[in-house]
C-alpha cells in the first residue's frame, strides 16, 4: 500500500514540474489504478476495500487475477465507491472462483470478466485485453456487469479480411483508440448477467 502511495505521489509532483515529462499531464480527477495478484488485493483496499488504506485519488480500479480472501472474510466493501473491474480466467483455479463472491458484495459499479480456458498470465495479453475491453464497452457503463469472453476465437488480420479501411486507416476500432495494429473487431461471444 505504502509503495500505491508513494508512486501516486510521485508522479503527481512530476505532474506540476516544469519540464517534466508529466508536465500538466495527468487528470486528476481520473485517476485509476491496477493490480494484479497481492498488486490487486492492494489497489482495492486504497479504492476502500480496507478503510485505514482508502485514498481518495484513486477512481477506478482494475484487479487482473486479485488476492480477494481476506476482503470475503475481513473487508469493509461497504466503503468501495469507485468502479472496479475484475478480471480472471477459468484455468485460474486459485483465484477466479471466488471473484464472484466478491462481485456480488461491491456496491459500486463493477465489472468482471473471465477469460476462457486461459490463465492467470491471460490479463498480460493485448489479445486477451481487447477482448474484455470489446465485451464491457457494449454495456451500460453506470450498470454492473458479468461477462464470460470466449476465448476461441481468434483476432483476424486486416489485410485479406472485410475490412474495407485496412491496417493503416488510422480508423477508430471499437475500443476507441486508433486500430494501430490493422485487426478488425474481433467476434466474440458474450454471456452477460446482473
Amino acid at each position: 500500500r505504502n509503495d500505491l502511495t508513494a508512486l501516486l505521489d510521485h508522479l503527481l509532483v512530476l505532474d506540476q514540474k516544469e519540464g517534466s515529462f508529466l508536465h500538466l499531464r495527468i487528470n486528476r480527477a481520473a485517476i485509476g489504478a491496477m493490480g494484479h495478484s497481492l498488486g490487486g488485493h492492494t489497489v482495492l483496499g486504497a479504492v476502500g476495500g480496507w478503510s485505514s488504506w482508502r485514498d481518495r485519488r484513486i477512481r477506478a480500479a482494475l484487479l487482473l487475477s486479485p488476492y480477494i480472501l481476506p476482503y470475503l472474510d475481513h473487508g469493509q466493501l461497504d466503503g468501495v465507491d469507485v468502479p472496479v473491474m475484475m478480471q480472471g480466467a477459468t484455468l485460474d483455479l486459485g483465484i477466479t472462483p471466488s471473484l464472484p463472491a466478491l462481485y456480488e458484495k461491491l456496491r459500486s459499479p463493477k465489472y468482471l470478466v473471465v477469460l476462457k480456458n486461459q490463465t492467470r498470465l491471460a490479463a498480460f495479453s493485448h489479445r486477451f485485453q481487447k477482448r474484455a475491453m470489446l465485451a464491457l464497452a457494449t454495456q451500460d457503463r453506470e450498470s454492473s456487469s458479468r461477462a464470460e469472453v470466449d476465448a476461441c476465437h481468434c483476432l483476424h488480420p486486416a489485410g485479406g479480411s472485410s475490412n474495407p479501411d485496412g491496417p493503416s486507416s488510422g480508423r477508430q476500432g471499437t475500443h476507441g483508440a486508433p486500430d494501430e495494429l490493422g485487426m478488425e473487431p474481433i467476434r466474440i461471444r458474450v454471456r452477460l448477467g446482473q
